[in-house]
């Protein structure tokens, strides 16, 4: 999220929904995106993956989906869960508590036929 003010705080974005109009690449915001990484002392990581970062940590912490969806800017909620949302070790640590509670449980010895 701090990455995400950085860049919005950019003059060019100021009244402005595409900052560079005639750029569909988003090569200006890249550029812009890993300098500031590069002066924070930042690891640079794609845009893709920092966006996918900030909708999954909003989606775990509670913000609807028609909500990150809209966010996204797209139509439907599935889109933004399906390519952005993704689960890290935390958020499996139950399922695989679990798992463990049932494969630790005594085999029940068969009788001969």
């Amino acid at each position: 999220m701090w990455l995400f003010k950085q860049l919005c705080s950019h003059p060019v974005w100021q009244g402005n929904l595409v900052p560079w109009p005639g750029d569909s690449s988003g090569r200006h915001l890249r550029v812009r995106a890993y300098k500031v990484m590069a002066e924070n002392a930042l690891r640079r990581v794609r845009l893709y993956d920092a966006r996918a970062s900030c909708f999954t940590y909003l989606a775990n912490n509670g913000v609807p989906d028609h909500l990150l969806a809209l966010w996204a800017g797209h139509t439907n909620a599935r889109t933004t869960k399906r390519w952005y949302v993704k689960p890290n070790v935390e958020d499996l640590r139950p399922a695989a508590e679990t798992w463990g509670g049932m494969a630790s449980l005594p085999t029940p010895s068969r009788e001969k036929l």
